[in-house]
């Protein structure tokens, strides 16, 4: 969870109980294995993104784990299934929600680690190839 003071954000992470989330009809619950820590992560919790969630919140939009729980309306994803989920928030806890169509199965030759770290892959992918004859840095 990072908190904040009267709105403002405070420069301190802390590790709080909170409810096991419950995932909607179109949604699956994820158990964290690995999360991705990003860039619009680091902003959401200096408070610099562009847009500012309340306080306190719990960040992480990228991670890797099996399904605990399948919302009624779901197809084609089941319980165990271990997947790569982009949250809009929440990933950096025990559990977290996704809607279905942000999720894809991990095949078996890949760690949860390596998949945690592949929906960032595929953003900067994506702006090489619209950034042409720009340089690249991966850090």
């Amino acid at each position: 969870i990072f908190g904040g003071d009267g709105g403002v954000a405070v420069k301190v992470l802390q590790v709080r109980e909170v409810p096991l989330p419950e995932p909607t009809e179109n949604q699956v619950l994820v158990k964290v294995r690995s999360a991705a820590l990003n860039f619009p992560d680091i902003l959401l919790i200096a408070g610099k993104y562009q847009f500012k969630p309340p306080l306190p919140f719990t960040p992480g939009l990228e991670v890797a784990g099996p399904i605990e729980k399948v919302g009624s309306a779901v197809e084609g994803l089941k319980l165990g299934q271990r997947v790569l989920a982009q949250m809009p928030m929440g990933g950096f806890a025990e559990y977290g929600v996704a809607e279905a169509g942000a999720v894809q199965t991990i095949p078996d030759s890949m760690t949860d680690d390596e998949a945690a770290i592949l929906g960032r892959l595929e953003e900067l992918e994506l702006e090489s190839r619209v950034l042409r004859d720009a340089y690249l840095r991966v850090h």
